[in-house]
């Protein structure tokens, strides 16, 4: 206690504290923070406190010359002669006398400190910021009818190219309401010089700095909703993310959806904007529903290429027909009105068109898609329904001038089911959120046997529960979790891969991003091809993959390769410009509707015969199928729609790409 080093340290303490609690320090600390919080308020204050100080600066200076010179008739003649002195440096040569000199020089110097240099650096300063504050996006917006999308994700640019190459639906859509010209306004977390050159860069000559408008904004705050006049939307376009951690992508769905249906009251006569979004869980459809008040599509775009995965795996070939329908690479589905054929039964229209295919039509007061030679269904179009087609363009769905009602197609009759038992062995690499609906649509088919082994780093245990809250619960699939790093080539020696039916590469959606989704996946499909080396018989090989710019990295033959984020920004897109296309995206690509697929040549009695694609069609008809095209044995494509004259000789492994109704 003795000690004088302690003495010492007290003596200082208490020093310490009787600085801090001086009357004239907290004075001093009191100007400062003042003075700080002046200059933070902005451009306006950081003014107003150079004025005064350059107002004491005259002050002073002008006193100090009164009163060592007197040459002055009063003290603000004195004044006004230090403010001219430090205003404009021109005067400092007209002084006189020692000490008036120094004043000036004195004075003169702080002019260019105080006066130009503040006030410069203060100008630049606010207009810089008013140019970020502008480039963010922060001004709310005043437009009508405009096409909204709320997020910025790694698909926000491809829902923006397929919206502006979609020309002709997004002409039609705007002559339905009546513009001249529809803008796109994406609302971003945070709008940076980076969005814009991202659009740009993958845009190309589609950027229009006009079109496209970006705001900053989230949509879980109805303010940031509004300053992108979200109520006087055409339709809002809500996209969801893959790569967003733990947390469900439906909750976020959900969240906007409540969101943006608490809004102010809505003028009479004005209803909420039409909301295409998508969900990756379908026990969610109900809620989100309820969640917003307006018209809604919601698209469960997860169960629809779950579908699409199943059905390559189950048919071969399948990706090329998916991915020209899907992803503008040549034939769409189109929609489109035929009041004159209105009372007239569906099926008679089969052949009334040259250059497209007839699916079926859709019932808007019904909100569903009716495909042709569905039995026990009445076909005889209504007022306001519409027919479905697959063509090359809006213009190829015309009818021919010379059509009539005595069209000589044969009567669509009923393929009888085969109940032969079939059994398949599927290894699929990797996990995400899309495989529990894969799991489900490998039940549907009740008449075959499918082993999935399913290999990922993920625990078992987890995937298992995630299984089961997602209702996975297979009764005709036996699954098998494997807890193993496809990328080692070890590791996949010793699952065996050439003993497989299939192989299904899937994209890791609990990795950081897309890129580096893609990245796995193609060092295991590396590894992959590795291991398969020196089996003459391989597993038909299927990969998913995020990126477009990523598809060559897979090439090889026998692989087919599927970019499920641009087909999912399709159907957004196109439902969002024609909302008919959700009920033919749910029926044909859906759960429980019709089903595209091959029939072997020699199976339908077409081997070995000249035939025209007119002809083929007729002959599809007397099994109620759909005939969509024709793809050669050996032929890695499939010839969609092709002209009615084209004409081959089938072989008996020959296929024909048929829509079954039944």
């Amino acid at each position: 206690m003795n000690d004088p080093r302690c003495h010492k340290e007290q003596a200082m303490l208490r020093g310490y504290a009787k600085q801090l609690t001086s009357p004239a320090r907290r004075l001093r600390n009191l100007l400062q923070f003042q003075l700080e919080r002046m200059i933070l308020r902005g451009a306006s204050s950081r003014l107003a406190v150079i004025a005064a100080i350059i107002g004491l600066v005259s002050l002073v200076g002008g006193l100090m010359a009164f009163s060592v010179t007197g040459g002055y008739e009063d003290r603000g003649s004195a004044v006004w002669w230090a403010f001219l002195r430090l205003t404009d440096p021109g005067y400092l040569g007209d002084d006189e006398g020692l000490w008036l000199r120094v004043i000036s020089t004195i004075v003169t110097v702080l002019g260019y400190v105080l006066f130009m240099g503040s006030l410069i650096a203060i100008m630049t300063q606010w207009l810089q910021q008013t140019l970020e504050r502008l480039e963010q996006g922060l001004t709310p917006i005043a437009e009508n009818d405009h096409i909204l999308i709320l997020g910025w994700t790694s698909r926000t640019v491809p829902l923006v190219e397929q919206l502006l190459r979609s020309e002709g639906r997004l002409k039609r859509l705007t002559e339905r309401l009546g513009r001249r010209r529809l803008r796109v306004v994406i609302l971003a977390e945070r709008v940076t010089n980076a969005h814009f050159q991202e659009l740009k860069d993958q845009l190309g000559d589609l950027w229009n700095p006009n079109r496209i408008l970006l705001r900053s904004g989230n949509p879980l705050r109805v303010e940031h909703l509004q300053r992108v006049d979200y109520l006087h939307a055409s339709v809002i376009i809500l996209p969801v993310s893959e790569f967003i951690g733990a947390s469900s992508p439906d909750e976020r769905t959900v969240k906007t959806l409540l969101t943006s249906s608490h809004s102010a009251q809505l003028p009479e006569g004005m209803t909420m904007p039409l909301m295409v979004t998508e969900l990756f869980d379908s026990e969610h459809l109900v809620a989100a529903r309820a969640a917003y008040p307006g018209q809604a599509e919601i698209i469960g775009t997860v169960q629809l290429i779950a579908r699409l995965i199943a059905h390559t795996a189950r048919n071969p070939g399948l990706s090329y027909v998916y991915n020209e329908l899907l992803r503008q690479k040549g034939n769409e589905i189109y929609v489109r009105d035929f009041p004159e054929f209105a009372g007239r039964p569906a099926a008679e229209l089969a052949d009334a068109f040259d250059e497209a295919v007839l699916l079926g039509f859709t019932r808007p007061s019904t909100r569903e898609f009716i495909p042709l030679y569905r039995a026990d269904t009445d076909d005889r179009l209504q007022e306001g329904d519409r027919l479905a087609l697959i063509a090359r363009s809006f213009e190829a769905c015309s009818p021919r001038e010379d059509f009539g009602s005595d069209n000589g197609l044969p009567a669509a009759g009923q393929r009888p089911r085969s109940d032969e038992p079939r059994s398949r062995r599927v290894l699929i690499l990797g996990w995400n959120n899309k495989l529990p609906s894969l799991v489900s649509e490998f039940d549907q088919y009740s008449n075959e046997t499918t082993q999935l082994d399913i290999v990922s780093l993920i625990p078992a245990e987890e995937r298992d529960r995630i299984l089961y809250r997602r209702g996975a619960t297979p009764s005709h699939v036996s699954v098998r979790q494997v807890e193993a790093d496809f990328a080692s080539y070890t590791e996949m020696l010793e699952a065996k891969p050439w003993t497989y039916d299939n192989i299904i590469l899937i994209a890791s959606d609990w990795l950081p991003s897309a890129e580096q989704a893609d990245a796995r996946s193609l060092l295991g499909f590396l590894v992959l091809q590795h291991a398969l080396e020196g089996h003459s018989e391989r597993p038909h090989l299927f990969v998913e993959a995020m990126s477009e710019s990523n598809i060559g990295c897979f090439s090889s033959a026998g692989v087919e390769v599927e970019v499920s984020p641009d087909l999912q920004s399709h159907m957004l897109t196109q439902v969002a410009l024609r909302r008919d296309l959700h009920w033919v995206y749910e029926e044909i690509f859906g759960a429980s509707g019709a089903e595209v697929l091959f029939r072997r040549a020699g199976e339908i009695g077409l081997a070995g015969r000249e035939m025209s694609f007119a002809l083929i069609r007729r002959e599809a008809i007397k099994t109620g199928d759909i005939a969509l095209g024709v793809r050669r044995a050996g032929e890695a494509g499939v010839t969609l729609n092709p002209p009615r004259t084209s004409s081959w000789r089938l072989a008996e492994n020959d296929q024909v790409l048929v829509l079954d109704v039944s």
